[in-house]
């Protein structure tokens, strides 16, 4: 299950860049019920009010202006500015919603007590989200909450590396296109 940062970052992740174009991959409803059920590890079924039609167009509606009223939020606040008082007033509508409630999950060798966001309204359903960017915001070093460095990627991440010098989303990719497009920079040169 994803720690509750990195729901905030992973509906930031949701808009990327690929081959040099935006690509959003919350296009229709049924794209977010997916990503939900997905990224809040709930139990089979429980965004089943969220597949009626007017319900999932407003909730993607909803979900989308989160995404962006959090983008400004981090923005201001690695940039240690104010933040807009209209994304803040988004953030803290999508918080109002919050129902919490506990459910004792118990496995053959393992017992966790899991918080689960319910409520009449499916804007409840995105409150976990909001959650977990304020705790990003509050719980994290303005400074550690980046952009990757590539001008082909738009990914979010929190550098939690010991040096705080991370500059890709992911050594793997990013990292190493850099690496190699510096590489045959040095050899032309030559």
């Amino acid at each position: 299950m994803e720690s509750r940062a990195n729901l905030a970052i992973g509906l930031l992740n949701t808009l990327r860049l690929q081959d040099g174009a935006v690509f959003d991959q919350l296009r229709a409803p049924a794209d977010l019920v997916s990503w939900l059920e997905t990224g809040l590890s709930r139990a089979p079924g429980w965004a089943a009010p969220l597949r009626e039609p007017p319900a999932a167009r407003m909730l993607l509606t909803e979900a989308l202006r989160l995404r962006g009223d959090i983008s400004h939020l981090l923005e201001a606040h690695r940039a240690g500015e104010a933040p807009a008082p209209q994304a803040l007033y988004g953030l803290n509508r999508v918080l109002a919603e919050s129902r919490v409630s506990l459910w004792l999950r118990m496995e053959a060798d393992d017992a966790s007590l899991v918080e689960l966001e319910v409520g009449e309204r499916p804007l409840a359903y995105l409150a976990p989200i909001a959650r977990a960017a304020a705790e990003l915001m509050l719980g994290t070093d303005p400074a550690r909450v980046r952009r990757c460095a590539s001008g082909q990627c738009s990914l979010w991440f929190v550098d939690t590396s010991k040096g705080g010098r991370r500059k890709w989303c992911s050594m793997a990719t990013c990292g190493n296109r850099a690496k190699a497009v510096r590489h045959r920079g040095r050899l032309e040169s030559v």
